[in-house]
């Protein structure tokens, strides 16, 4: 015979046990998500920036990160040579003009007087006669510490914009930039377009590619280093596991490319739900080497009655029969991802969750 004394331990140890109970139950969706969603990589929580014994040499620079496809390129072999000296501004070319400029390591320290004086104007596109340094440590690409970085020269290619109305001041990576306008600055403006860090002049006499950096869009902010670390697990239209959306999730922030999604869509699809209950795939179309990739943006039929498993049987990207095409041909820079929703060619989609499938070819069923 039970007690009534009894039952009210059973209740308190009930009570003591719970969030551990929740807890486990916690790691055991978020390892389902893991393999529902193309085996997500969880060492991405290493990322930093690429600065002393961190420097990555750009002798292996085509294969950034080991694995996974290789990111978009810049060729650079042909383009002018600019040597950065503190002061120098870049006048003299014209907009649309590329710009090789190089770095020595003796110039990238927390003295640079571009830095301590904040010689920087604007928030990409920065204005033309920006210090370079002080603009690698807005970007995000190096950090400045006390003594120069070990490696030979930081290569960035910038691209000559027309000069712009307003130059908006931002706070970013600890430095922030000066703001003015188109009447107190006369020249043209500038944008980082790629960069390299070269461990040895060897390295440099080499270099002909960069990786393509994507357009940062200004209305839109990052606040985490870790693409995953803000992720949360909620169910998706066909109760399946998938991540809440947020921009720490689809940005391409980190250094290594390979965690770009823009470079995860060369082998894997996209599928974002929206909050009026549908689901679309973003997938690539076309990529050839040397040309920009284009990507097919389609609507998925019964999202409800469609799990990721019958997905993978019709094939990833799935094919016409089983979408309704929406946008064909876009190039990166126009699907533009926002805090809640992503815009492409001024079409606005608010998004509630997404996943992603590896491509795959359609599961023969053995019927005639």
């Amino acid at each position: 015979m039970v007690g009534k004394s009894d039952l009210d331990d059973l209740s308190w140890r009930f009570v003591a046990f719970s969030p551990l109970l929740i807890y486990f139950l916690s790691l055991y969706c978020i390892s389902v998500l893991d393999v529902g969603a193309g085996e997500v990589d969880s060492k991405m929580e290493g990322i930093e920036t690429a600065t002393g014994d961190t420097a990555l040499s750009v002798a292996t620079q085509g294969a950034a990160g080991g694995v996974g496809p290789e990111a978009p390129k810049l060729q650079i072999d042909n383009l002018e040579k600019v040597q950065y000296t503190a002061g120098k501004s870049l006048s003299g070319f014209k907009a649309g003009d590329l710009v090789r400029c190089e770095i020595e390591a003796k110039h990238i320290t927390q003295d640079n007087l571009g830095i301590k004086e904040r010689r920087i104007w604007g928030n990409e596109p920065y204005t033309d006669d920006s210090d370079l340094v002080a603009i690698a440590v807005h970007s995000g690409i190096i950090t400045p510490t006390a003594e120069p970085p070990k490696f030979s020269v930081l290569v960035m290619i910038m691209r000559i914009l027309e000069g712009q109305s307003v130059y908006t001041s931002s706070m970013r990576n600890s430095l922030k930039s000066r703001s003015l306008t188109g009447y107190e600055h006369k020249g043209l403006s500038m944008r980082l377009e790629g960069s390299a860090i070269c461990k040895t002049t060897e390295d440099e006499a080499k270099l002909t590619h960069v990786v393509l950096r994507p357009v940062r869009l200004e209305r839109y902010s990052i606040k985490s280093h870790n693409a995953f670390s803000e992720a949360r697990v909620i169910f998706s239209l066909s109760n399946e596991p998938a991540f809440k959306y947020s921009l720490s999730v689809v940005a391409d922030r980190s250094p290594d490319a390979k965690y770009w999604t823009s470079v995860r869509l060369q082998t894997q699809s996209m599928y974002a739900e929206t909050r009026d209950r549908k689901r679309y795939e973003l997938s690539l179309e076309n990529h050839v080497q040397g040309q920009p990739a284009t990507y097919r943006f389609a609507e998925c039929l019964k999202p409800r009655t469609t799990s990721k498993a019958v997905i993978q049987e019709a094939g990833v990207p799935l094919p016409e029969a089983d979408c309704t095409i929406v946008e064909k041909g876009l190039l990166w820079n126009q699907i533009e991802w926002g805090v809640s929703s992503v815009r492409i060619r001024g079409n606005v989609y608010k998004l509630a969750c997404l996943f992603f499938l590896p491509n795959s070819s359609p599961v023969s069923t053995g019927k005639e």
